[in-house]
């Protein structure tokens, strides 16, 4: 496989948006976990969660999954809120994100026309 070709760059794509939506994943999770036991959320855990979602936007933009983009910038939107104090991390709030990341996963594995 020649390295600039488009089969490379995509299967290179996958498997680095891949490796990010794992890492959201296991590091939502840990906070599920820690929410669910009330007790107190280190930021380092909202921090990851916050550069995996980034990673994704960026991986996505480049690739030109526009629709994977808008979705991974909204993720990290919300998580950037409650980085700041802004918003709390609540049970509600990891539900959605998981939606969010399951989203992003079938969309990476299905070509969503943008």
């Amino acid at each position: 496989m020649v390295p600039d070709s488009p089969l490379h760059e995509s299967v290179e794509f996958k498997a680095d948006a891949e490796e990010s939506l794992l890492l959201f994943a296991t590091t939502l999770a840990d906070i599920a976990d820690i929410v669910r036991a009330e007790g107190t959320l280190p930021p380092s855990f909202i921090n990851q969660l916050f550069r995996a979602a980034h990673s994704l936007k960026g991986l996505a933009s480049l690739a030109g999954r526009t629709q994977m983009a808008a979705l991974a910038h909204t993720l990290e939107n919300v998580l950037e809120q409650v980085r700041f104090g802004r918003v709390a991390m609540t049970g509600l709030l990891v539900a959605l994100m998981s939606d969010g990341e399951e989203l992003t996963y079938a969309q990476l594995w299905q070509r969503v026309q943008d």
